[in-house]
C-alpha cells in the first residue's frame, strides 16, 4: 500500500498530463491557440497548474474546485479576447498578443490545477 500523499501526487500528475496530452492531439489549436505555441502552452501550463494544485489543496474543495473552474473560464474568456484583438489589429496589437499567449498559458494552468485538484480530492476520498 502506497502513501495517501504518493497516492494522490500520482492522481494529480496523471490528471495534470491531460492537457498536454489534448493539446498534441490538435485540442488547443482547434479551440484558437497559434499553431506555433499551442503545445507548448500545455507544457509550461502543468507545471504551473501542478504548483497551483497544491497550493487549492489548502482550502476546501468546495470552494477551490469551483473557483478554479471559474478561473479557467475566463482565463479563456481573456485568451480569446486576446485573439480577436490581435487578429482585428492585423498582428499589430502587442498588448492583444500577449494577452492571446498568455490567456493561453493561464487557460493550461487552470485547467491542469483543476484536474489535478479533482483527481486528488477523488483520491483522498
Amino acid at each position: 500500500m502506497t502513501h495517501p500523499f504518493l497516492r494522490s501526487a500520482i492522481a494529480a500528475l496523471i490528471a495534470g498530463l491531460s492537457v498536454p496530452l489534448a493539446a498534441h492531439l490538435g485540442l488547443t489549436r482547434a479551440m484558437g491557440a497559434h499553431p506555433w505555441w499551442d503545445t507548448q502552452i500545455a507544457w509550461i501550463g502543468l507545471a504551473l497548474g501542478l504548483l497551483l494544485s497544491v497550493l487549492a489543496s489548502r482550502l476546501p474543495a468546495r470552494f477551490a474546485i469551483p473557483g478554479l473552474a471559474l478561473a479557467t473560464g475566463l482565463a479563456l474568456w481573456l485568451a480569446m479576447t486576446g485573439q480577436a484583438r490581435f487578429a482585428a489589429s492585423f498582428a499589430s496589437d502587442e498588448v492583444a498578443g500577449r494577452l492571446w499567449y498568455f490567456g493561453w498559458i493561464a487557460v493550461a494552468t487552470c485547467a491542469v490545477a483543476l484536474l489535478a485538484l479533482s483527481a486528488m480530492t477523488i483520491i483522498r476520498r
